[in-house]
């Protein structure tokens, strides 16, 4: 009874967690701004720095380009909001070579374009999903290694199977790192947050999750045929 108990219990922990996941990228998905949307056509934009990336092994230096989505700056009217803070900035200093970020008073959402603020929203909320799926992954290790550990005390013998199970979770994690891009293209590259490891380590999550959905709807598949023979075989 105690075990039934545990296993409704965990599962509907597992439910919600998925539900909260789902919530998450509907919410990405309904803000994102679409692709006959630009920002440039407007008189504010997101501030971007440029600076020069040295070549490897002597090679040609490159130009690129950073942009800070919580930085909107109009161009026009020479102002420039920080919508993080809901303050103004002072435009000389921010556009000066130092970029130095010196704050004002507070701002009215009248002052900043739609797109602007659609496309903040989205840049915030694929960051908390970013997030949500690190902490997720976080927990799920660490839950494989207590209940690893746990088992191990109860019933030592079942250990070696235990290990084989660990060890074939590395191996898939170790594949799906090879696998996955490690370098980011095209808009990817110019938000605020980006860096090559981050994207790496996010991308081999992502495969790393749905390779592990597949197997276990596989054993799931295999497991309902395994008990239909058995029922029908009586």
């Amino acid at each position: 009874m105690q075990n039934k108990t545990v296993s409704i219990i965990s599962t509907a922990i597992m439910a919600l967690l998925f539900v909260i996941g789902l919530v998450l990228i509907w919410n990405n998905i309904s803000i994102a701004p679409s692709s006959d949307e630009d920002l440039s056509l407007t008189d504010q934009s997101f501030f971007s720095q440029s600076y020069q990336v040295p070549g490897k092994d002597g090679g040609k230096a490159t130009t690129e380009t950073e942009v800070d989505y919580t930085i909107v700056v109009d161009n026009k009217t020479k102002k420039a909001y920080d919508l993080s803070n809901g303050k103004t900035l002072d435009y000389g200093k921010l556009m000066s070579e130092n970029s130095e970020k010196v704050y004002g008073e507070n701002f009215s959402e009248e002052d900043i374009h739609y797109l602007a603020e659609k496309e903040y929203d989205f840049q915030i909320a694929t960051l908390r999903s970013i997030s949500y799926t690190q902490w997720l992954m976080y927990i799920a290790f660490g839950a494989i290694a207590i209940f690893t550990i746990i088992n191990i005390i109860k019933n030592p013998k079942r250990f070696i199977r235990s290990a084989i199970g660990f060890v074939a979770l590395a191996v898939i994690a170790f594949i799906c790192y090879k696998m996955a891009a490690p370098v980011g293209e095209g808009k990817m590259l110019e938000t605020s947050n980006y860096t090559d490891t981050s994207f790496h380590y996010t991308g081999a999550g992502i495969l790393l999750t749905g390779v592990l959905v597949l197997i276990s709807i596989a054993l799931i598949v295999w497991q309902s045929i395994v008990n239909l023979l058995r029922f029908f075989s009586k």
